[in-house]
């Protein structure tokens, strides 16, 4: 039985991964959804009549605006992101980095300036927070040294100027690594678990990884997109690290991994 609610969610950047299971989790709780991605249909696996999908570019501030002012939405989720996996040339999109994140951020700040009751959400990375004193929370300090980090912590920035000259509703979402089936194999899980497959398959298979020579805590990214609808639902005007709390070495558990398929 669908359970109407009195707003409707806005998810940008719904064909990602975060995208796609963060516009399914909110169907499922009832909630009418308008996403936007570039490609010519949802990549979505929820079909509803409740979702409105929207092929257009993040970066085309028309767009944004003509969606916010005929559908009014009171839940705003920036899940859009250029990211790529180790080796990424961010330098060669700045114009689009900037446009992605300051761009829109800031169209989003100034419509929840006139629209009451709304709450932008906003997707950021650990790899804009400062590790070295071991211990990641919300007030862990912010780097910016890529390309990348830059933006995000602009927007940051961005989303904090507006909540306290002008008291606008938003979160910060510092997300650590998660990963589910639609993530691009070029990322070091889903190609760990292809090569894993296939040396099952045959002894004599062999591929190269960049590096197993880092630290990460992942998570699976189901469980991270269903926090990021509970927080964005509650409208929480305030900051949250998403994260599974437990650190892997790389190579540590490539090894667990094959030793466990012996």
């Amino acid at each position: 039985i669908f359970s109407k609610h009195n707003y409707t969610f806005f998810v940008i950047g719904c064909n990602g991964q975060d995208g796609s299971l963060i516009v399914e989790k909110l169907i499922s709780q009832g909630f009418e959804v308008i996403g936007l991605g570039r490609s010519s249909s949802s990549f979505s696996k929820c079909e509803s009549s409740h979702f409105t999908y929207i092929s257009g570019d993040a970066n085309d501030k028309n767009i944004i605006n003509m969606i916010l002012k005929k559908y009014s939405p009171k839940r705003i989720i920036h899940a859009a992101a250029i990211h790529g996996s180790s080796g990424f040339d961010y330098e060669s999109n700045w114009k689009e980095l900037i446009n992605l994140n300051l761009g829109v951020v800031s169209t989003l700040m100034e419509y929840a300036r006139d629209v009451s009751d709304s709450h932008v959400t906003y997707l950021s990375s650990s790899k804009t927070l400062d590790f070295n004193h071991g211990i990641v929370n919300e007030l862990t300090a912010r780097k910016s040294n890529c390309p990348y980090s830059i933006v995000k912590n602009a927007s940051t920035d961005i989303i904090n100027y507006y909540r306290e000259k002008w008291q606008i509703s938003g979160s910060v979402l510092w997300l650590f690594n998660h990963e589910s089936s639609r993530r691009s194999v070029n990322y070091f899980l889903p190609k760990l678990a292809m090569t894993i497959a296939n040396s099952y398959i045959s002894k004599d298979y062999r591929t190269d990884f960049t590096s197993f020579d880092f630290f990460a805590d992942w998570s699976c990214a189901e469980f991270i997109s269903k926090a990021i609808v509970n927080t964005a639902n509650r409208g929480l005007n305030e900051d949250f690290v998403f994260a599974s709390g437990q650190t892997w070495y790389a190579a540590d558990l490539a090894i667990k991994a094959f030793q466990n398929l012996d």
